[in-house]
């Protein structure tokens, strides 16, 4: 497995983490009625549970960019270190970031997310070099 390919699957069990760390937050102030259908919640989120919904649903759209990149860098041979640098990056300021925005660190949030744009934008860059030397 290369590189690029163990921080896409490190990204994906980080956002698993945080669908998890969402439930556990939901299932803390709804309780039992989390295991139906759902129809009668009875009180809305907590702030923590309404971070922890707001930051996986970011997670979410943040993948929808890194794994295409990921995948068409590899197995178009732009791995790069470069490239492989983008991935890691992204995936350690996305681990930053959950914390971050789950307990309402100042600047720490913001600053997390835009590394792991400079992240994505390292990975695209290595395609976008590739692409029009081809």
């Amino acid at each position: 497995m290369t590189l690029m390919y163990l921080f896409l699957v490190g990204a994906v069990l980080l956002f698993l983490a945080m669908i998890m760390f969402h439930a556990v937050a939901n299932s803390l102030n709804h309780g039992p009625v989390l295991l139906g259908p759902r129809d009668t919640l009875d009180k809305p989120d907590t702030v923590l549970a309404g971070r922890a919904k707001r930051a996986a649903a970011n997670m979410m759209e943040n993948m929808v960019m890194f794994a295409p990149l990921v995948i068409v860098a590899v197995e178009a041979s732009r791995a790069t270190p470069i490239a492989e640098f983008g991935a890691g990056l992204f995936l350690a300021a996305r681990i930053v970031y959950a914390p971050a925005y789950w307990f309402a660190i100042p600047l720490v949030r913001p600053a997390a997310w835009f590394t792991g744009v400079v992240g994505l934008l390292m990975i695209a860059s290595q395609l976008l070099v590739f692409a029009r030397g081809a």
